[in-house]
């Protein structure tokens, strides 16, 4: 049972990834000469056979500080949750840390979010006594909690960590009001809107924070708002004052990078990924990135390099071993791409892409009924994906299950019309069950989608023969011939054109 002497810092954690930093922390607090407190951790001050979620309400309601410590599997426990959410109810002193490995952002883009965190137990127990001092400080000058933007600013980033983005709007506001030159909790609300799709927003905010106090961080975050608003040109010339600022900033090189190659400009992507490297070479994210530039530039032996030297300096990322997966199959190395997948889904089981992509590369290697699994597995997460659908109709196509595939490809096209593998696929599985005038309409409409789908060309010129249509077989097969030289000894060998073979224009084409 927890001793009736209060506690007057409670630690919140996840069990799994965070028990030993919450042990460290305790130990260390304790130890200290000031502050000096008793720590509540729930696994060091209670005992089998307590009522737990008794004595940790206890213990919260009478501790001062709340301390949460975010990592890996954070966001998945509900006991955390509910802790941070009883805290601020009793209106604590609140403030969290954050494993400085995990990204804060699911996306490529290198972003500055401003928090505090820690990368080892000893930076953990600093930057916590720190704060406690700054927060007892700010009491002997009678400052509140409800007239402190740091607090507010600390509940905006508890929130963001917990996903809970309409209370970290809410709280990031009240910090601005309290103080409205606070550039870290502009920045951080910038990122929110982000996160949010309000874009236009999110400029503004940036741009106020940048005539205060111009940094590298905000030109790079700013710069992230015009690219999602499309504005790519502006963006680069931010990077590149940001570099003007710091030259050693290596994150708006890699920004520029990825900017550059979605502008298809591999090769001087690659120049800014190298300057990045240069300055920061056990960046994983950027050495993928630059595996995906190379890969474009059909340089497969050097993007699989750069793909292993990300995943050699953090094997733990998922998005890592998923860009791997994407470039190795790419190239025909379908066994070690589902490596990579399957390293990807173990690692991020949420990673829709992932389970498609495995689904896809299983059908390369023949294994129609493992990829039919997997895409199952990729539409429980997500059952209006219209990829997911689309993979399963194709496995289903291939071990001929026509009726079924069918319904799947009706499904993708439903969730999207503009799928030109899609269209193709139905026009396989329709051609499987002898539906001839409809195979034709879906081909018709992958090639109006994709007019260089070169199989679906010469896919309708088999069917116009097979119906013995010369003119719009004739015209068909030109223009997968003109795509293709192959096809040319296709249509030679192949029986569906048996009734043009001794025909003039179909020899002389």
């Amino acid at each position: 049972m927890v001793n009736k002497m209060a506690f007057e810092v409670f630690i919140s954690y996840e069990t799994f990834t965070g028990k030993d930093y919450a042990a460290y922390l305790k130990d260390a607090l304790e130890k200290s000469k000031y502050p000096k407190f008793n720590v509540f951790v729930a696994h060091k001050s209670l005992q089998v056979g307590d009522d737990w979620e008794k004595e940790i309400d206890y213990a919260l309601k009478k501790a001062h500080f709340f301390i949460v410590i975010i990592t890996a599997y954070t966001n998945d426990s509900d006991e955390v949750k509910r802790e941070c959410k009883e805290a601020l109810n009793l209106n604590k002193r609140i403030f969290s840390l954050r494993y400085s490995k995990i990204p804060v952002f699911e996306t490529k883009e290198l972003t500055k979010f401003q928090q505090i965190e820690f990368k080892n137990d000893s930076e953990l127990a600093n930057e916590t006594i720190i704060n406690i001092r700054q927060i007892l400080e700010k009491e002997k000058e009678n400052i509140s909690i409800e007239g402190d933007p740091e607090e507010f600013w600390q509940r905006g980033n508890l929130f963001y960590n917990l996903n809970q983005f309409d209370k970290a709007l809410v709280a990031y506001n009240k910090s601005i009001e309290l103080k409205p030159d606070y550039v870290d909790a502009m920045n951080n609300k910038g990122l929110l809107l982000i996160e949010l799709s309000k874009y236009d927003l999110s400029l503004k905010c940036f741009e106020k924070a940048i005539r205060i106090s111009p940094s590298p961080a905000l030109y790079n975050n700013k710069a992230i708002a015009l690219v999602y608003l499309n504005r790519t040109n502006e963006a680069i010339k931010l990077y590149k004052k940001a570099i003007t600022l710091n030259p050693r900033s290596y994150v708006s090189m890699s920004n520029i990078g990825l900017l550059l190659v979605k502008n298809n400009k591999f090769d001087e992507a690659l120049e800014y990924y190298d300057k990045a490297l240069k300055i920061n070479p056990n960046n994983a994210v950027i050495w993928s990135n630059k595996g995906c530039a190379l890969s474009k530039l059909n340089r497969f032996k050097e993007a699989i390099e750069s793909h292993d030297k990300a995943t050699e300096i953090d094997p733990n990322s998922a998005y890592l071993w998923y860009n791997r997966g994407n470039d190795l199959s790419k190239y025909f190395y379908y066994k070690e791409a589902l490596n990579s997948f399957d390293k990807a889904t173990t690692l991020k089981p949420e990673l829709i892409e992932a389970w498609i992509n495995k689904g896809a590369t299983l059908i390369k290697l023949k294994n129609e009924k493992e990829a039919i699994i997997t895409f199952d597995r990729a539409l429980q997460l997500n059952p209006n994906n219209a990829y997911a659908w689309a993979g399963k109709g194709m496995a289903l196509n291939k071990i001929n299950r026509y009726k079924y595939a069918l319904k799947c490809l009706d499904k993708a096209l439903e969730l999207d019309l503009n799928l030109t593998e899609v269209w193709f696929a139905r026009g396989v599985t329709l051609l499987g069950i002898n539906k001839i005038n409809k195979s034709i309409k879906a081909f018709n409409k992958a090639t109006e989608l994709d007019p260089n789908n070169k199989d679906a060309w010469y896919n309708k010129a088999r069917l116009y023969a097979l119906k013995n249509d010369k003119k719009n077989a004739i015209e068909n097969l030109s223009k997968a011939i003109e795509l293709d030289s192959k096809y040319k000894k296709n249509a030679k060998e192949d029986q569906d054109f048996k009734n043009l073979w001794n025909d003039s224009n179909f020899r002389n084409l």
